[in-house]
């Protein structure tokens, strides 16, 4: 008896959500558009029309816009009070307060007013390489100004978008300058020309502006470049000098981006190449700052360091522990002491020639104790002064013997190329102090 309720109760429920999905009403389908019929506007959500209503509390509209290249319109939120100070210039980098909304659905991008782990919460921009339409005002402006700026989408990050902000959106930034933090010259760059150039590929090829001095990188060298890329609608895209860091190179034979292979083996110090690149071989997180209708990059390098790679020990002197070295330049100051911290440049080689590591590709000297580097480097360190330089073959056993590291098979010998900017003792650390508890009433 009471299996048979149980499976009446259970037939039941199963037919009441059968009805009840039948006379679900099913989801209307969205008219097709005709052709020659515009598209209906698409409707702002509540969420989104509350987002409008709040930006236009922060950012009044504008009452007598400024128009600027490219269809930006800006005006002033605050004028600077000192109108003595000079107007911004491509190559300053300055320190912003800075807020970014979408223009269409008032929802905020990003904002320097909630950033606790930056000082004051400021950001830098590069003046004259920074978005398009932020560029075309900020020559305009001064130190202590506030303005609105509207940005299309053409002037902003275009077609190509960024992850935080979508392909084809109009921008509006509210803007404060506060410091002028440095200025560096952007230098001209020259003309492409066809007739002089030599291929890469079928739409890249390069031309060599300027010679250098000094040896050649070689296959198995070192070359460091700075650049000025440029888009063949005259936009000043980026200039490494501005960012710190922001340099291209590595081993010549596999520098990356990859058109750097075909001259970087020339390289010499002080030399100069343009370079046409077609858009396809461009980085992508240089894409957006192309500009709509851009579809080359020039990129003028300058090369700033050459390391050529040598495992010749014929002009070399052997010291007692077996050390091979060439002291290329001897340096002035005191000796290094085993006590000391180091500042250097360096490259370490495998006897083949294959790259292992390199501050001059990273773009900066390391600060490094003596202890973590191998008995062999630490001699060497010892036959020069700051300001000097060597070349040295350094056997497995005062390498990494035996054990080897990452990139490094065991009983491999080392060639090495070594400069040193300074040395100093090593600092003593402050004594610790004992947590204090606090008295209790």
């Amino acid at each position: 008896m009471k299996q048979s309720i149980v499976v009446s109760l259970i037939i039941g429920l199963f037919l009441v959500g059968f009805t009840n999905a039948q006379v679900k009403p099913s989801p209307q389908s969205k008219p097709a558009v005709k052709d020659g019929e515009a598209k209906p506007k698409r409707q702002l959500t509540e969420k989104q029309k509350r987002a409008m209503a709040k930006l236009d509390l922060i950012i009044p509209e504008m009452k007598n816009p400024i128009e600027a290249e490219g269809g930006v319109r800006w005006c002033y939120l605050r004028k600077s009070k000192k109108e003595a100070r000079r107007l911004l210039q491509p190559g300053d980098t300055i320190l912003i307060h800075m807020t970014l909304w979408n223009h269409k659905t008032g929802k905020e991008i990003t904002t320097t007013r909630r950033r606790p782990n930056r000082p004051h919460g400021l950001q830098k921009i590069n003046v004259g390489v920074s978005v398009p339409g932020l560029d075309a005002v900020l020559v305009k402006l001064r130190v202590g100004d506030k303005v609105r700026i509207d940005v299309p989408s053409a002037m902003g990050f275009g077609e190509a978008g960024v992850p935080s902000v979508p392909a084809n959106t109009d921008l509006l930034y509210a803007l404060e300058i506060h410091k002028i933090d440095r200025h560096i010259d952007i230098p001209k760059t020259a003309t492409f020309d066809d007739e002089k150039s030599i291929k890469i590929t079928d739409k890249t090829s390069y031309m060599i502006l300027k010679d250098g001095k000094g040896p050649m990188a070689g296959e198995k060298g070192i070359v460091v470049y700075d650049f000025l890329a440029t888009n063949d609608k005259g936009r000043i895209v980026d200039y490494s000098r501005l960012r710190k860091y922001a340099i291209m190179g590595g081993q010549a034979s596999k520098c990356r981006p990859s058109y750097l292979q075909a001259f970087s083996p020339l390289a010499r110090v002080g030399m100069e190449f343009l370079v046409k690149v077609d858009y396809r071989d461009v980085p992508a997180t240089a894409r957006p700052f192309l500009m709509s209708g851009a579809n080359t990059l020039f990129m003028h390098m300058f090369v700033r360091w050459v390391v050529p790679f040598s495992s010749s020990t014929a002009d070399m002197k052997t010291s007692e522990s077996g050390l091979k070295y060439k002291i290329i330049k001897k340096g002035e100051g005191p000796a290094v002491k085993p006590t000391h911290h180091v500042t250097i440049h360096y490259a370490w080689w495998t006897a083949d020639g294959d790259l292992i590591e390199s501050s001059w590709a990273r773009g900066a000297t390391n600060t490094l104790r003596q202890t973590k580097l191998p008995a062999g480097m630490v001699e060497a360190l010892t036959l020069i002064r700051p300001g000097g330089r060597l070349r040295a073959v350094i056997p497995a056993n005062l390498a990494w013997g035996d054990a080897g590291r990452q990139g490094v098979p065991p009983g491999t010998d080392i060639v090495l190329e070594l400069e040193l900017y300074k040395s100093a003792q090593l600092d003593k650390l402050p004594p610790k102090k004992k947590p204090t508890s606090k008295k209790t009433k």
